[in-house]
């Protein structure tokens, strides 16, 4: 009976993630070999190395679908204070959503809605969660595994789920998306996986009650590990900190960094969040004037601007960067010049959408290596 639930749990799977069984088969001998992972080590800026767990390509694309299955069940209201790995949103808008107000516009009328960058909070406050990864343990994804299929069962099964055969498919998730006992940095799905457990584990509702307490309620937002909280006016005050950070650690799933913990006021400098800077540009007609913008510092854009000149000379040679001879991949130099340029367009005022001189040139020539290399690549596939 047992190896009857085990193939029928594993074909409902398949179903469920439109893949052949014979795939997944693929990706269970590659676990059981110990093959499935290769382990990526990449220094960090402030010293120490970031270690990444890769997944074999059979693997990846299975937990890519599983990825996909989650977003199937269980979709975050557009009021959600997350914007790390939720589809639609970015480390701007994470950024953004600490000094933007909702307008309303008549044109034609009709109103339209949108969201300006308004203001600039004068007080920040940012956490870091320790070792956020490897926080999400199988003991805490088997329950909600659990419950997420249980609470819409059509959405991706076809039968009718008795609790063995809940268990068994509960326990094929867990075998496709951990690793060591824990979601792998570094896998497709482990970030949507790490979103689902600050929200199953009632981190967000938690930290969301204690902002809401104050007058002028607090705003906060996680992006991946990082938990920014602002404040337009009030100074945020230590026992604040503390409730907060004693909501985050309780029930013992999640940690935060103590020597991480950063409280900015914008009298003394700008905020920075993850890379992000937040500021007033001042105009020199009219110094009372100023305008809040987006834009990066110049320790960022100097490190970037290496490593678009190193990728745009391997690419203009007919060779691709990786994290292994270089600390960084080809996609992830993609990304970067892409979230550079959405930094400065996000203002939304011509006059600083002009990218800053030191990073515009060598932004403009990987892009013009990287689309040459593809239409390189492109050719010699179609040959």
């Amino acid at each position: 009976m047992a190896e009857d639930v085990g193939v029928l749990a594993r074909r409902l799977l398949a179903g469920a993630l439109r893949l052949n069984e014979s795939f997944l088969d693929l990706a269970l001998e590659a676990l059981a070999a110990g093959k499935a992972y290769r382990e990526i080590r990449i220094p960090k800026h402030s010293g120490g190395v970031r270690i990444l767990h890769e997944p074999c390509p059979t693997l990846m694309a299975v937990q890519e679908q599983i990825l996909h299955l989650l977003y199937r069940l269980y979709k975050f209201p557009k009021d959600s204070p997350l914007f790390g790995y939720v589809p639609g949103r970015s480390i701007v808008d994470n950024a953004m959503f600490h000094g933007q107000e909702l307008l309303e516009d008549r044109c034609g009328g009709e109103r339209k809605s949108y969201y300006k960058l308004r203001f600039i909070p004068r007080w920040v406050v940012r956490l870091d969660l320790k070792d956020a990864f490897p926080s999400v343990k199988t003991e805490l994804l088997r329950p909600m595994y659990g419950s997420l299929l249980a609470y819409q069962p059509r959405r991706w099964s076809s039968c009718k789920l008795t609790p063995e055969l809940l268990d068994k498919v509960v326990s094929f998730l867990l075998v496709f998306t951990t690793y060591q006992g824990c979601i792998p940095q570094g896998a497709p799905s482990s970030g949507y996986l790490l979103n689902l457990s600050l929200k199953y584990a009632g981190v967000i509702d938690r930290i969301q009650e204690i902002c809401q307490r104050f007058k002028q309620p607090l705003r906060f937002s996680i992006y991946a590990d990082d938990i920014t909280i602002s404040s337009k006016k009030r100074r945020i005050s230590d026992r604040t900190i503390q409730q907060i950070m004693a909501a985050i650690e309780q029930g013992g799933w999640f940690r935060v960094n103590p020597k991480k913990t950063q409280r900015t006021r914008l009298k003394d400098r700008a905020h920075c969040i993850i890379g992000v800077v937040l500021t007033y540009r001042h105009q020199n007609s009219c110094p009372q004037w100023r305008q809040p913008i987006l834009t990066l510092s110049q320790e960022t854009l100097n490190h970037w601007r290496g490593c678009l000149h190193t990728a745009a000379c391997l690419l203009e040679q007919g060779q691709e960067p990786s994290r292994e001879s270089n600390g960084f991949s080809l996609e992830q130099v993609r990304g970067y010049a892409q979230w550079i340029r959405q930094v400065y367009v996000a203002n939304h005022w011509p006059e600083w959408i002009k990218l800053p001189p030191s990073i515009r040139k060598p932004l403009e020539r990987f892009e013009a290596a990287n689309k040459a290399y593809q239409a390189k690549k492109l050719e010699v596939h179609l040959e």
